[in-house]
């Protein structure tokens, strides 16, 4: 019979020595870039939220609103569900922990 050996076509050689490469490169900066995204996000949901109570004409808060809650998916919730926060911001962005719960548990 003839051996036949796992060929794993998806994840090439030079992806692998990629990824094992930014995991060691993972730390402070990785977490201080997290906490400047999250930053910006609440500073633009406060001033949405702050906006909200001018006229429906202004459309300045509905920006704002629109980019946080777009930002907090798109450059928070997708990068810690694939794991990319898992060692270097703690369990609150953990892919196994995230938004398990609310914002009162």
């Amino acid at each position: 019979l003839l051996e036949r050996r796992h060929v794993n076509i998806c994840r090439p050689r030079i992806t692998v020595e990629l990824g094992m490469r930014l995991r060691m490169g993972e730390g402070k900066k990785d977490e201080a870039h997290l906490q400047k995204l999250m930053n910006v996000c609440d500073g633009l949901l406060v001033t949405g939220l702050a906006g909200l109570g001018l006229s429906p004409t202004y459309v300045f808060p509905w920006v704002c609103l629109g980019v946080a809650i777009t930002m907090r998916w798109c450059a928070l919730a997708h990068h810690v569900s694939h794991g990319g926060y898992n060692r270097c911001a703690g369990e609150q962005y953990h892919r196994g922990t995230f938004a398990l719960g609310g914002w009162w548990a």
